[in-house]
Protein backbone atom coordinates (compact mmCIF):
# COMPACT_ATOMS: atom_id res chain seq x y z
CA UNK A 1 0.00 0.00 0.00
CA UNK A 2 2.91 2.34 0.66
CA UNK A 3 4.19 1.80 -2.88
CA UNK A 4 0.76 2.51 -4.38
CA UNK A 5 0.53 5.72 -2.33
CA UNK A 6 3.92 6.86 -3.62
CA UNK A 7 2.95 6.04 -7.21
CA UNK A 8 -0.49 7.60 -6.88
CA UNK A 9 -2.05 4.29 -7.87
CA UNK A 10 -5.38 3.02 -6.57
CA UNK A 11 -5.55 -0.39 -4.91
CA UNK A 12 -8.61 -2.60 -4.73
CA UNK A 13 -9.25 -6.22 -3.81
CA UNK A 14 -11.31 -9.08 -5.19
CA UNK A 15 -11.99 -12.03 -2.91
CA UNK A 16 -12.03 -15.30 -4.85
CA UNK A 17 -12.30 -18.78 -3.40
CA UNK A 18 -11.40 -21.87 -5.38
CA UNK A 19 -10.07 -24.28 -2.75
CA UNK A 20 -12.39 -26.19 -0.43
CA UNK A 21 -9.59 -27.91 1.48
CA UNK A 22 -5.93 -28.75 1.24
CA UNK A 23 -5.17 -29.43 -2.43
CA UNK A 24 -8.94 -29.68 -3.13
CA UNK A 25 -9.83 -27.27 -5.90
CA UNK A 26 -13.27 -26.28 -7.12
CA UNK A 27 -14.58 -23.77 -9.63
CA UNK A 28 -13.44 -20.24 -8.70
CA UNK A 29 -16.16 -18.13 -7.13
CA UNK A 30 -15.92 -14.35 -6.75
CA UNK A 31 -17.02 -13.57 -3.19
CA UNK A 32 -16.49 -9.79 -3.26
CA UNK A 33 -15.89 -7.43 -6.17
CA UNK A 34 -13.95 -4.23 -6.72
CA UNK A 35 -15.20 -0.89 -5.46
CA UNK A 36 -13.09 1.36 -7.72
CA UNK A 37 -14.27 2.48 -11.16
CA UNK A 38 -11.67 1.08 -13.59
CA UNK A 39 -13.33 2.25 -16.81
CA UNK A 40 -10.58 3.59 -19.08
CA UNK A 41 -7.85 2.77 -16.52
CA UNK A 42 -4.75 0.59 -16.82
CA UNK A 43 -5.11 -2.31 -14.35
CA UNK A 44 -2.55 -4.66 -12.84
CA UNK A 45 -4.10 -7.90 -11.56
CA UNK A 46 -1.85 -9.51 -8.93
CA UNK A 47 -2.08 -12.99 -7.40
CA UNK A 48 0.29 -14.98 -5.22
CA UNK A 49 0.31 -18.09 -7.42
CA UNK A 50 -1.24 -19.19 -10.70
CA UNK A 51 -1.81 -22.94 -10.56
CA UNK A 52 -4.25 -24.16 -13.21
CA UNK A 53 -5.07 -20.57 -14.20
CA UNK A 54 -8.81 -20.85 -13.53
CA UNK A 55 -8.90 -18.13 -10.86
CA UNK A 56 -6.91 -15.61 -12.88
CA UNK A 57 -9.01 -16.37 -15.96
CA UNK A 58 -12.24 -15.85 -13.97
CA UNK A 59 -11.04 -12.52 -12.55
CA UNK A 60 -9.73 -11.33 -15.94
CA UNK A 61 -13.17 -11.99 -17.47
CA UNK A 62 -14.83 -10.07 -14.61
CA UNK A 63 -12.44 -7.10 -14.88
CA UNK A 64 -12.87 -6.83 -18.65
CA UNK A 65 -16.62 -6.30 -18.15
CA UNK A 66 -15.72 -3.11 -16.23
CA UNK A 67 -14.16 -1.43 -19.29
CA UNK A 68 -10.50 -0.92 -18.38
CA UNK A 69 -8.13 0.49 -21.01
CA UNK A 70 -5.89 -2.52 -20.42
CA UNK A 71 -5.14 -5.29 -17.96
CA UNK A 72 -1.71 -6.76 -17.17
CA UNK A 73 -1.22 -9.73 -14.85
CA UNK A 74 1.40 -10.57 -12.23
CA UNK A 75 2.00 -13.48 -9.86
CA UNK A 76 4.73 -14.41 -7.46
CA UNK A 77 4.82 -17.94 -8.86
CA UNK A 78 3.33 -19.83 -11.79
CA UNK A 79 2.88 -23.57 -12.24
CA UNK A 80 4.26 -24.96 -15.53
CA UNK A 81 0.87 -26.46 -16.47
CA UNK A 82 -1.11 -23.24 -16.01
CA UNK A 83 -3.46 -22.23 -18.82
CA UNK A 84 -2.70 -18.57 -18.04
CA UNK A 85 0.78 -17.06 -18.29
CA UNK A 86 1.05 -13.86 -16.22
CA UNK A 87 2.77 -10.91 -17.84
CA UNK A 88 5.08 -10.75 -14.80
CA UNK A 89 6.17 -13.56 -12.46
CA UNK A 90 9.10 -14.30 -10.16
CA UNK A 91 9.35 -17.89 -11.30
CA UNK A 92 7.87 -21.28 -12.06
CA UNK A 93 7.34 -23.90 -9.33
CA UNK A 94 5.92 -27.41 -9.50
CA UNK A 95 5.49 -28.12 -5.79
CA UNK A 96 2.61 -27.18 -3.48
CA UNK A 97 3.34 -23.74 -1.99
CA UNK A 98 2.17 -22.64 1.46
CA UNK A 99 2.72 -18.93 1.96
CA UNK A 100 3.43 -17.65 5.51
CA UNK A 101 0.02 -15.95 5.70
CA UNK A 102 -1.70 -19.30 4.94
CA UNK A 103 -0.17 -21.41 7.72
CA UNK A 104 -3.05 -20.88 10.15
CA UNK A 105 -5.60 -21.76 7.48
CA UNK A 106 -3.69 -24.91 6.48
CA UNK A 107 -3.49 -25.98 10.13
CA UNK A 108 -7.25 -25.40 10.56
CA UNK A 109 -8.09 -27.40 7.40
CA UNK A 110 -5.85 -30.29 8.40
CA UNK A 111 -7.52 -30.41 11.80
CA UNK A 112 -10.96 -30.46 10.17
CA UNK A 113 -9.96 -33.15 7.64
CA UNK A 114 -8.21 -35.46 10.11
CA UNK A 115 -10.29 -34.71 13.20
CA UNK A 116 -7.19 -33.88 15.23
CA UNK A 117 -4.61 -31.13 15.44
CA UNK A 118 -1.34 -31.49 13.54
CA UNK A 119 1.70 -29.27 13.76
Amino acid sequence: MVVSDRLGAKVDFINVKSYGGIETRGKPKILSTITEDIRGEQVLLVDDIVDQGDTMHTVLEYLRTKGPAGVKTAALFTKPWSSVRPDYSLGVVESWVVFPYERGEVRRLRTRETGRARS
